[in-house]
């Protein structure tokens, strides 16, 4: 008889603790980036201070058949900047490798490969 009495004095006292464990833990996911966008990989290969320079350099890939773009982004204590991205990828490996092909192609001078949020694009 004692046991159960015992038992039944705990419950409470552990549902609760519980709950709120349960609560942070969802509230956490909610806060991972798979739930704020998805993460891809992209090659950035330039970053400028006006629109037009950026533009330039999309257009100038632009008969590649690659899908070339750029965004606005912070840039620490640089203020913003206009950054140029050749392509998304899924796996880092593969932005890599295209990298290196325009590199080799002459099609680009220099990159970065960079993680971006799909939803940002």
């Amino acid at each position: 008889m004692d046991y159960l009495i015992n038992r039944n004095q705990w419950t409470p006292r552990l549902l609760g603790p519980l709950i709120s464990l349960f609560t942070l833990l969802l509230a956490l996911n909610m806060l991972t980036p798979a739930y704020a966008g998805k993460i891809l990989y992209s090659i950035q290969i330039g970053a400028f201070n006006e629109r037009r320079h950026a533009m330039n350099e999309v257009n100038k890939l632009k008969g590649s058949g690659r899908h070339t773009f750029y965004r606005l982004e912070k840039a620490g204590n640089r203020g913003k900047l206009y950054r140029v991205y050749v392509e998304t990828y899924k796996v880092r490996r593969d932005a890599e490798r295209e990298a290196k092909k325009l590199k080799q192609l002459g099609l680009v001078k220099d990159y970065i490969i960079k993680a971006i949020r799909e939803e940002e694009e």
